[in-house]
């Protein structure tokens, strides 16, 4: 069974962890600008402007249905099913265009694989379809010891489930016993914090993160804001 110690006050120095989980939109990679591409081609179908890149990245992380349901009007929310179709389509032949890692992404991933005692995966609501290729398109595909994709499992973040599905596997891997006090979630957004809290594992949220103001100053042991390269500076 995976247990917390429930009596540690400050926070773990980043280096200390053995595992390292990541979220992959707006953590890692960039990837609002494809992602509002796809969002506006659905509405200039349908007649309506464009919305700004950065409006439409406030509604990235709760999957397809939330962000088209933010991002159109509520005139076409009862056709949202043909709208989604629309988004998955566009979004599928325009996966990487614009799409950039965030500075020192790759080279915090590469450092951390090279530390034999630790083990770093990818947890990410994208579904496999587009994160695999994804993946492909920037080089990562041999960065992660392990992927968790938004149709992985049965459940998705918010869910603590990716998570501590994470941990149980590299338990078997290992052979021993990983704590979620010796694991670190890296994400940029309520869900992830939230995921994260509900698993009761420690979160730093990337200073580049939407939610990263709100998070100034540390929430006891289990959040803080960091730049990417403090994981391996």
């Amino acid at each position: 069974m995976i247990k917390r110690d429930k009596t540690r006050l400050v926070p773990t120095p980043l280096s200390d962890y053995q595992v390292y989980l990541f979220d992959l939109d707006g953590t890692l990679l960039d990837t609002a600008p494809d992602i509002a591409y796809a969002v506006n081609e659905v509405r200039r179908s349908e007649g309506f402007k464009p919305l700004t890149t950065e409006r439409v990245n406030e509604a990235i992380g709760g999957g397809a249905r939330a962000l088209l349901r933010s991002c159109l009007p509520p005139i076409l929310h009862s056709r949202l099913k043909e709208m989604r179709e629309r988004f998955v389509t566009t979004y599928a032949e325009n996966l990487c265009v614009l799409t950039r890692p965030f500075p020192d992404a790759e080279r915090c991933l590469k450092v951390l694989g090279a530390r034999s005692e630790v083990s770093i995966g990818l947890i990410t609501n994208k579904p496999t379809r587009f994160a695999e290729p994804l993946l492909k398109a920037v080089g990562w595909e041999g960065l992660f010891d392990l992927t968790l994709f938004g149709d992985s499992l049965s459940s998705r973040k918010p869910s603590p489930e990716p998570l501590l599905h994470a941990l149980e596997v590299f338990n078997r891997e290992r052979g021993e016993a990983v704590s979620v006090s010796n694991a670190l979630y890296i994400g940029d957004t309520e869900v992830d914090l939230a995921s994260a809290n509900a698993a009761s594992i420690d979160v730093a949220i990337v200073s580049h993160g939407r939610i990263a103001e709100d998070i100034k100053v540390i929430r006891g042991a289990r959040s803080r804001v960091i730049d990417l390269k403090d994981l391996f500076s």
